[in-house]
């Protein structure tokens, strides 16, 4: 199974980004088709797969350019940063607060 190339699931109820997480194992992917699939009306889910699947050259039928290659990474990460911020951010204040609690007694 890793070395399917293309997978047309089109017509099938997938509806969550998280549901495409699933096939991105499958690293030989160049081609995957999702029409008429309900989470190929999301706004993320092509960003998401050429991100989370470099190995894909066609998704829908539709070339998969370096621009937009480029701009789900950059996306991607820094999404990826600003969640590794606000996790540093949060484990802070945390520490901050238990010393402050320590303190008083």
């Amino acid at each position: 199974m890793e070395s399917l190339q293309r997978l047309y699931l089109g017509m099938n109820r997938i509806q969550d980004l998280s549901e495409l997480e699933k096939i991105s194992p499958l690293t030989q992917l160049l081609e995957l088709s999702l029409v008429s699939c309900p989470v190929s009306r999301r706004l993320m889910h092509r960003p998401l797969l050429v991100y989370k699947m470099p190995s894909l050259v066609v998704i829908d039928g539709i070339p998969v350019t370096e621009e937009e290659q480029m701009k789900a990474s950059l996306y991607y990460m820094q999404q990826e940063v600003r969640g590794l911020i606000y996790y540093s951010l949060c484990h802070v204040t945390y520490r901050i607060k238990v010393s402050r609690y320590r303190r008083m007694f």
